[in-house]
């Protein structure tokens, strides 16, 4: 009965320590073509491509590192930016000029958002960009165009219990082979 209580022990231990659980930090590639802006947009469509790593398990704003653009077919006038919203999980995208969420007039600037990013990412609502040539700003809509998909990882609580249960079949199958 000891070995029983020890082994029960062990299990309630386990699980404990695999709540703890970290988050893993995700990364999304994607491509997006955005048009739709209308007559006197400077560039229809607008087209590139995005990286981005960042930890989902806490939220994020106007944070320059950690995402980059690729293929821009447009200026932009400072580094690239994302605020991330954890209760949402949607991602917002810019550029730092005016701050993530704001595309300022007369600038090289930027922004679209991400719904579902940590499950399914669905494109935003609007592409709003700006140019510096004229002092307007332009909204239309985009598609986006998944790159490469991470693989998925498993966390950590659910290895710590795929150990457990085949700890506790061993020492069962054991324990019952002997009698």
């Amino acid at each position: 009965m000891p070995a029983k209580r020890n082994v029960v022990a062990l299990v309630l231990l386990l699980a404990l320590g695999a709540s703890r659980a970290e988050a893993e930090p995700i990364t999304l590639s994607y491509g997006f073509i955005a048009s739709g802006f209308g007559s006197g947009a400077p560039v229809d469509p607008v087209t590139g491509a995005f990286t981005i790593t960042f930890d989902n398990s806490t939220n994020h704003f106007e944070q320059i590192t950690g995402v980059t653009y690729h293929n821009l077919n447009i200026a932009l006038d400072s580094a690239p930016s994302f605020d991330y919203a954890r209760f949402s999980d949607g991602l917002l995208l810019g550029a730092a000029v005016s701050g993530t969420s704001v595309v300022g007039s007369g600038s090289n600037d930027l922004s679209f958002s991400i719904r579902n990013v940590s499950t399914n990412p669905v494109a935003g609502p609007a592409f709003i960009y700006a140019q510096a040539s004229t002092f307007n700003n332009y909204q239309g809509t985009f598609v986006l165009t998944p790159f490469a998909t991470p693989a998925p990882t498993p966390e950590p609580g659910t290895l710590v219990l795929f150990g457990i249960g085949a700890a506790v079949a061993l020492i069962s199958r054991r324990r019952f082979g002997q009698r």
